[in-house]
C-alpha cells in the first residue's frame, strides 16, 4: 500500500499499518529529466550486441534468484499477500520471462521487411493505450 504525503511517498504494510519505507515524490521536471536518461539509455541498449543483452538478462535472472526470499518477503509485506503467492506469483514469471527473452530475444527483435499490404493507408500517428491492471 502506498501513500502520499506532500512531497514523500510512504510504503505501508496493509496487515500491521507499518511504515516500511519512504522516498521522494518525482515532480514534472525530474520526471521529464528520468525519461530524459532512459531515451539516452535506450540509444545505447538497442546497438548492444544480443549476445551482451542475453548475458544481462541472465544476469538479472541470478539476481533474482538469489534474492527472492528477500524479494518475496517485500511483496508480502508491501501487497499482504501471502509468502507461497509471492513467489509463485511475483517471482516466477520474472524468472520464466527472462529465460524466454534470453532465447528469443534475438529472433523477434531482428531486422525485417514489413509488406505494406494497402498503400493507401500511411501512418502518421503514434498512440499509446494506459490500462489499469486487475
Amino acid at each position: 500500500m502506498v501513500v502520499s504525503k506532500s512531497n514523500i511517498i510512504q510504503s505501508i504494510n496493509p496487515n500491521s499499518r507499518e511504515i516500511l519505507g519512504e522516498v521522494p515524490l518525482m515532480l514534472g521536471a525530474d520526471v521529464t529529466a528520468s525519461v530524459e536518461v532512459a531515451w539516452k539509455t535506450y540509444a545505447t541498449w538497442q546497438l548492444t550486441p544480443f549476445s551482451k543483452r542475453v548475458k544481462r538478462i541472465l544476469r538479472l535472472r541470478r539476481i533474482i534468484e538469489q534474492r527472492a526470499d528477500e524479494i518475496a518477503n517485500l511483496v508480502c509485506c508491501e501487497v499482504g499477500k501471502p509468502l507461497t503467492e509471492s513467489y509463485m506469483a511475483e517471482l516466477t514469471g520474472p524468472l520464466d520471462t527472462c529465460l524466454w527473452l534470453a532465447e528469443n530475444a534475438e529472433r523477434l527483435l531482428k531486422d525485417q521487411i514489413v509488406q505494406m499490404t494497402n498503400r493507401s493507408c500511411r501512418p502518421n500517428k503514434v498512440f499509446s493505450l494506459l490500462s489499469r491492471w486487475g
